[in-house]
């Protein structure tokens, strides 16, 4: 985790100058010589950061108005955040157009290129980096964790940020299912018995012959996932020294519990 913040805050610092370079590289090819230059490219991204701010002052002052007006006169913020929007997207051409002293088609012609070598070069530039620091491998572990089939990467970058699940038998298979952090097949057993005994505890609370929540359901279906994962994994493992008596896998009881809750969850009317 050192590694892929290094990584990404060298990144953060880098950033700035291969958009200064995608900004020249669109004046070579689109402004006047003496207008292409290095310098005007810095001016250029500073232009645009001042702009930045600027409209994030302004949104912050505008939407609240915007918002009051779609209350009572709908059509005029309509207008409004048209109006506003449309500004914000004539300057994002100006500001080149008055800087380099070309046309508005060729103000557009120059930002979509700055884009085209910035999204070239970053990519590029990160894997250089991600060498430099040794964290290629972080990264490449990173997206594979994030990218897990079935696996919804904004949630994960959420609990990455520390916003949890409310519920103690969510955050669990959370954990268990798409750990942040490496764990042992000895941990996801652990997790498998523990969550076994939460489900088993959860389920007395309901009225007898009711049908459990939804939610409940949905945890039964996630806990057999985790079941099947932690047996693929104990199988393939066979070769390996056999675990402790503590770390067994889950036994037919566990199975049978799940799969028992599941048919009945399925059996009663929703």
């Amino acid at each position: 985790m050192q590694h892929l913040m290094k990584f990404y805050l060298i990144l953060l610092a880098i950033a700035p100058f291969v958009q200064v370079l995608g900004y020249w590289v669109a004046s070579k090819a689109l402004a006047e010589r003496d207008k292409a230059t290095v310098g005007n490219a810095f001016l250029l991204w500073f232009y645009y950061l001042i702009f930045g701010v600027v409209v994030a002052v302004a949104m912050i002052i505008v939407l609240p108005i915007v918002f009051g007006l779609s209350r009572n006169e709908p059509q005029r913020a309509w207008i409004a955040g048209a109006g506003t929007l449309l500004t914000i997207f004539l300057c994002i051409f100006l500001i080149p157009m008055k800087l380099y002293v070309i046309g508005f088609f060729r103000s557009v012609l120059f930002v979509i290129l700055a884009i085209v070598v910035y999204l070239t070069a970053i990519p590029g530039v990160g894997a250089v980096v991600a060498v430099a620091l040794g964290a290629n491998r972080d990264i490449a572990a990173l997206q594979a964790v994030i990218m897990k089939p079935g696996r919804n990467p904004q949630q994960f970058m959420q609990r990455l940020a520390g916003q949890e699940a409310p519920d103690e038998i969510d955050r669990l298979l959370d954990e268990a299912l798409d750990p942040i952090g490496p764990q042992t097949l000895a941990d996801r057993e652990t997790a498998v018995r523990i969550l076994q005994q939460k489900l088993q505890e959860r389920s007395r609370t309901f009225q007898p012959g009711a049908p459990p929540p939804a939610a409940y359901q949905n945890q039964l279906k996630r806990y057999l996932q985790l079941l099947d994962e932690v047996k693929a994994e104990k199988a393939s493992s066979a070769n390996q020294p056999a675990a402790t008596e503590s770390s067994r896998a889950p036994s037919k009881a566990t199975t049978a519990f799940a799969h028992g809750w599941i048919q009945f969850a399925n059996a009663m009317p929703c």
